[in-house]
């Protein structure tokens, strides 16, 4: 008996810990969302070495280690895809 609640008890803490990381990734998406509706509302074209310094600046806003985690794996992933893009002239 002993063991499933030792067993339970590890099970909620893992959920609670995927719970954690995906407030996180909510948190990071609703930033993002936010960053481009602003860039839009400007009327302004998105540049993504702009938006990807801006996530660089979110990141110091929380001392949170999983938050600038995510805020810095997605702006790498951005800052790739900047670079795959055509370049206009």
């Amino acid at each position: 008996m002993n063991a499933e609640i030792q067993a339970l008890k590890q099970q909620v803490a893992e959920l609670q810990q995927q719970l954690s990381l995906m407030d996180i990734q909510v948190e990071v998406n609703r930033s993002l969302f936010v960053a481009l509706t602003r860039y839009f509302a400007e009327g302004n074209q998105l540049y993504i070495p702009e938006l990807c310094d801006d996530l660089d600046q979110l990141c110091l806003v929380r001392s949170d280690q999983k938050w600038q985690t995510a805020l810095i794996a997605t702006a790498e992933i951005l800052r790739a895809l900047d670079e795959s893009l055509p370049k206009q002239e």
